[in-house]
């Protein structure tokens, strides 16, 4: 918690830091990107359930420490448990004045919640080398650096990575966090 709590996106408030609750974790994260790459990295370990819930009515640093802020965490955590018998133990939702609006009401969040439970499940399908072969790619070494590492072929990298479906896991990650901040940012001007 305190390495997420710490995070240069965490919104770290009174409110909104990070907290354990049974098998969740809640928190806040300015950028939808980060957002993501967690859901997708705590999705490896199949333990945690993973509760979405966008704060479209919650953009600024003002709005943050708010007492609506307040209201819209505690209503998301009510929910939250949920995640872990939903697939892919994902479920997104967003939060409108300390109402949780899922994707029956709002037909956008079924497509965020469905790519994160399809990303999440290649996760935890992903090997242990495909997953360590694409995180030394991702840190910027080639594919041959990477096998020289790992003492094996480049060949073999490569088979990893298309095994785990790495390349098109980032690409799908990168594109459904735009998306994402494009959500929030048309949710937002409706509010506003």
């Amino acid at each position: 918690m305190a390495s997420l709590s710490s995070h240069p996106h965490a919104v770290d408030t009174p409110v909104a830091g990070f907290k354990a609750h049974h098998h969740q974790v809640q928190g806040c994260l300015a950028s939808p990107h980060e957002a993501v790459g967690l859901i997708l990295s705590v999705a490896r370990s199949a333990f945690w359930g993973m509760h979405l819930t966008l704060l479209p009515g919650h953009q600024g640093s003002d709005a943050m420490g708010s007492d609506g802020l307040q209201c819209d965490l505690v209503a998301a955590l009510a929910v939250a448990g949920d995640a872990l018998r939903a697939p892919g133990q994902v479920l997104v939702a967003m939060a409108d004045s300390g109402a949780i609006i899922g994707p029956k009401e709002v037909p956008q969040l079924g497509a965020i919640e469905s790519s994160l439970q399809l990303l999440s499940a290649i996760e935890r399908r992903r090997s242990d080398e495909g997953q360590e072969a694409g995180v030394m790619v991702n840190a910027g070494n080639s594919q041959s650096l990477t096998a020289s590492e790992l003492g094996v072929s480049q060949q073999a990298v490569s088979a990893r990575l298309q095994a785990g479906y790495w390349y098109e896991s980032r690409r799908a990650a990168y594109w459904l966090a735009h998306e994402i901040q494009t959500f929030i940012g048309t949710q937002a001007k409706r509010r506003a």
